[in-house]
């Protein structure tokens, strides 16, 4: 038996609000108002003109959102203060769902709020709300009626901003603004305006890399959830720019209903770990890809400020393995491609993807995964298994080849701006060491080590020695070979003794390695 004893009182606080405006940018807040706006495109058909005109008045520290997108009606002017209340469709493309949206959006901006709207060619209505109604515990705002604006418009102004504007925010904003609805942008129908400038698209799958043999792939498919269907787009491949291990335009980008939910994503959540993609890293950093996700809004997986993919979502579940295996592929062929990137990669700014449309996931596989090239083995790993037996053989010949294998190492580093330096020492020091291991261990005629204390005190006289043990045999060395030794040892001796800061060039300090592996292969029978 249960007995009625009242009603416990469940109305909303305005802590509500409050609750949220730390959790809100700029750049956030401005996306929940232009997605209502293009809610309405969207319900339109898309037929109409929409422009969203957006100032951020720097002098004033104002701003203003307007949009022609058809306005509020009377009755739906609760919508905008009313938890919960919205006017927002759920249906297919729909990308403003959340009923607290613009309202934490307009509230985590600034302490003063005005907002007119005029529904088609009907009256205009003015609200008005601020940190004083915030703090009262009534619901209830007053509207007014004021002189007519442009039919179907909304205008909405703040300020008193919580957060100052400056330019660098403003043009943080833009940049990020031209990605997040860069595909709404290239409709010919709509226009996002700001400080009087029409924003370009910034897009993520204009930029891939055509090798005809590992082609970007664009696969489409769908996923059953709650007796609908969402709809999902793989885009996979190779960039021709890029090349940041740490931070560049690599990785994963998530699109909910074609508005950019997360960009360039590196977590683990996406496969970035061992075992899988691997973590992220330089020779991986020309991987892309593009994952879209379209469908009713409230089936899709995004997280409620729309700023991030929700990672326990159904959606993304299902779709996870897929876009983990699709991003390893992706990886490891950008891995094994990437040495030679300069003709594999890079060239190839032009072509189409190839396009496929399979019924489920579990047949996405089959279309991507295309075999990939052998696994090219690095330079210093083919240098050491060419000479192994040789350095099993003669030990005090594996520190002359390992210097090559240094030098190939040291000259790869870009972010030594004395290389060219470096390796002009280690190459003439190794050739140097090279002729005097090859006087104690490999000369016909073994010399006293009395006599190689002598000799070893003079460069000179360990030329010498070298020149005279192997002239006219198949160990002799060149005589304009012997001049370019000078020629370097001179170069040294300019640079150690600072009468010269002149570094040899990228040309010379080939030459000068392909001079020392000549002659390591004359006396000691090593390949290179």
């Amino acid at each position: 038996m249960k007995t009625e004893k009242g009603f416990i009182d469940a109305s909303p606080s305005k802590r509500i609000f409050k609750s949220i405006i730390a959790d809100y940018d700029l750049k956030q807040a401005l996306c929940e108002l232009i997605d209502n706006a293009i809610d309405q495109w969207v319900k339109s058909g898309k037929q109409k003109n929409l422009s969203v005109c957006i100032e951020l008045n720097l002098d004033q520290q104002t701003i203003q959102v307007s949009d022609n997108a058809g306005g509020i009606k009377e009755s739906e002017l609760s919508y905008i203060v009313g938890p919960g209340q919205t006017s927002s469709t759920s249906a297919k493309g729909s990308i403003g769902i959340f009923g607290v949206g613009s309202k934490r959006a307009v509230v985590a901006i600034a302490q003063e709020i005005k907002i007119a709207s005029r529904y088609e060619k009907k009256k205009t209505f003015h609200v008005e709300l601020n940190d004083d109604w915030l703090n009262e515990d009534s619901w209830q705002l007053p509207y007014y009626e004021i002189n007519d604006i442009e039919p179907k418009t909304t205008t909405i102004d703040l300020s008193r901003l919580r957060n100052p504007l400056t330019l660098e925010r403003i043009e943080k904003v833009i940049e990020e603004l031209q990605a997040t609805y860069g595909y709404f942008i290239l409709h010919k129908n709509f226009s996002l305006i700001i400080n009087q400038t029409k924003l370009k698209p910034l897009i993520f799958n204009n930029s891939w890399s055509y090798n005809p043999d590992y082609k970007p792939q664009v696969i489409k498919t769908k996923i059953p959830v709650e007796n609908d269907i969402v709809e999902v787009k793989f885009e996979g491949g190779l960039i021709t720019d890029g090349g940041s291990a740490g931070h560049g335009e690599y990785g994963v980008y998530f699109y909910c209903n074609e508005r950019l939910v997360s960009r360039a994503e590196k977590s683990y959540e996406v496969g970035f770990t061992s075992g899988k993609a691997g973590v992220p890293h330089g020779a991986s950093s020309l991987s892309r890809l593009i994952v879209n996700f379209y469908g009713k809004p409230s089936l899709l997986p995004w997280n409620s400020s729309k700023s991030g993919i929700d990672y326990k979502h159904k959606v993304y579940e299902a779709a996870r393995n897929e876009i983990i295996n699709m991003l390893s592929y992706y990886t490891s062929l950008c891995r094994r491609l990437y040495p030679e990137a300069d003709n594999a990669i890079y060239p190839f700014t032009e072509g189409k993807p190839e396009r496929k449309t399979v019924p489920s996931l579990a047949q996405v596989r089959k279309i991507y995964d295309i075999p990939l090239p052998p696994s090219r083995p690095r330079e210093d790993d083919i240098i050491k298994k060419k000479n192994e037996k040789i350095g099993k053989e003669k030990p005090w010949t594996v520190g002359l080849y390992e210097t090559v294998m240094a030098v190939s190492t040291i000259s790869k580093n870009k972010k030594l701006t004395q290389r060219n330096r470096i390796n002009l020492l280690l190459l003439d020091s190794g050739l140097e060491i090279g002729f005097k291991e090859f006087l104690m261990h490999d000369s016909d005629s073994p010399l006293s080590e009395e006599k190689l204390a002598q000799i070893f005190k003079n460069r000179i006289n360990v030329h010498q020695e070298v020149k005279k043990r192997t002239e006219k045999t198949p160990r002799e060395i060149k005589r304009t070979d012997w001049g370019k030794i000078k020629y370097y040892y001179d170069k040294r001796c300019d640079l150690v003794h600072k009468k010269s800061t002149n570094a040899p060039t990228d040309d010379e300090l080939e030459d000068f390695r392909e001079l020392t592996e000549r002659i390591f292969g004359k006396l000691f029978g090593l390949t290179f």
